[in-house]
């Protein structure tokens, strides 16, 4: 009997395009066999968006969400809940669970996670209500230049390579690879950084979280604070990656 491969497996196939479920029954199956995966969770929510189930999508995306939340991984319930808000527009009550139970996590998977954790309710739910959720195939070339917007995007889950470019236009031999907690782009509001251009390169299917240059102004003008914990993130984010590998490192799948 063939070993049964392990959800995170599963998941790593979906986004690099090596698997997919043909059918909801294949689904359910890989579902009933690692019930506690809220990655299955989340690409049934899909399926059954796709298929205009909205209501059991809302259930399957909420069920990935509680999932996420009890295995530290906020930045990817937040992204889940996102989803499912998409069908049915959140309450207030929705907005002060998440943040009660954000609040509660003594640990943190990623400075990402943290910095929503820090949020007051109100920073909380003016950021959730202005950001969205984009996603890219492999292969996809994504540069400052060619987004006048110049976002922030936070990685959800897939891989990409960064890098910035040579005098001469070329992209640099040197580049560091991004995976899920990552982020990129625009620097504000750490205003003793030059804003650099760069490259970016989706290896896998990817799912980001994007926060436009104007959003992240108008937030930080409505909340000082969140321009404090945004610049926490950044200066972290800067100081953990002076310890990364650098191109000789492997890209991995979101788990």
């Amino acid at each position: 009997m063939p070993e049964k491969l392990p959800a995170v497996s599963i998941f790593e196939q979906l986004i690099s395009g090596s698997k997919t479920f043909n059918s909801i029954e294949e689904l359910r199956k890989a579902l009933h066999e690692n019930p506690d995966d809220p990655w299955l969770f989340r690409v049934m929510g899909d399926f059954l968006k796709r298929g205009k189930s909205f209501i059991e999508a809302h259930k399957a995306y909420h069920k990935s969400y509680l999932l996420f939340m009890e295995h530290g991984q906020s930045l990817q319930a937040i992204a889940a809940l996102l989803r499912g808000w998409a069908i049915i527009r959140p309450s207030a009550h929705d907005f002060r669970s998440l943040h009660s139970r954000l609040r509660r996590k003594n640990s943190h998977s990623s400075a990402i996670a943290e910095c929503f954790a820090k949020m007051s309710y109100q920073e909380l739910t003016d950021t959730l209500k202005r950001i969205t959720l984009v996603k890219y195939p492999a292969n996809r070339l994504l540069g400052k230049s060619d987004d006048s917007e110049e976002p922030l995007f936070f990685v959800v889950y897939g891989s990409l390579l960064a890098s910035t470019p040579a005098d001469d236009g070329s992209q640099e031999n040197a580049a560091n690879f991004l995976q899920e907690n990552d982020f990129f782009g625009e620097r504000y509001p750490r205003s003793d950084l030059k804003s650099l251009e760069y490259l970016v390169k989706t290896l896998t299917e990817v799912e980001l979280i994007k926060i436009t240059k104007p959003t992240l102004l108008t937030l930080c003008g409505k909340h000082p604070e969140l321009q404090t914990g945004l610049k926490t993130l950044l200066k972290d984010h800067d100081l953990a990656k002076t310890r990364r590998p650098n191109s000789t490192a492997k890209p991995r799948a979101a788990n």
